[in-house]
């Protein structure tokens, strides 16, 4: 949370990082609870379903503030 410099409750958009996709797998969400391992943003697995996130394939989270 600090690198992306973003407190608990800020909105964030997390993408699958293939751009040929134009947002169709993403999600909209919160900040949560900060944990220790940078670069890493959990979710949940409603929110894999939701955005039909593949296993492996890497996602963009962006701050929205």
């Amino acid at each position: 949370m600090a690198k992306m410099k973003a407190n608990i409750g800020d909105p964030i958009c997390i993408t699958d990082n293939r751009k040929w996709f134009g947002g169709l797998k993403s999600i909209h969400s919160v900040f949560s609870q900060p944990h220790s391992e940078d670069g890493i943003v959990y979710v949940t697995e409603d929110h894999v379903k939701q955005a039909q996130f593949v296993k492996d394939k890497l996602l963009l989270a962006e701050n929205e503030m």
